[in-house]
């Protein structure tokens, strides 16, 4: 929940459902840990690769693949 704080300083001033949605995305679903997350670019296929995981019980809580823009 420590990287809730260093996303936005106002975290307290921000409406409850706007919490919610930032703990939603930066916190592990299993154990509450913060997710680390990478990123990484295939210029060659145009695409963006981001994955969220708990380091604490390992658990891969997000994956995606984008288009480049």
């Amino acid at each position: 929940m420590e990287q809730l704080k260093s996303i936005t300083p106002e975290y307290l001033n921000l409406p409850p459902h706007q919490r919610r949605y930032l703990k939603d995305h930066v916190t592990c679903p299993m154990c509450d840990s913060d997710l680390k997350m990478t990123h990484d670019i295939d210029k060659n296929q145009q695409k963006v690769k981001e994955q969220a995981y708990c380091p604490s019980c390992r658990m891969r809580a997000r994956y995606l693949i984008s288009n480049l823009h």
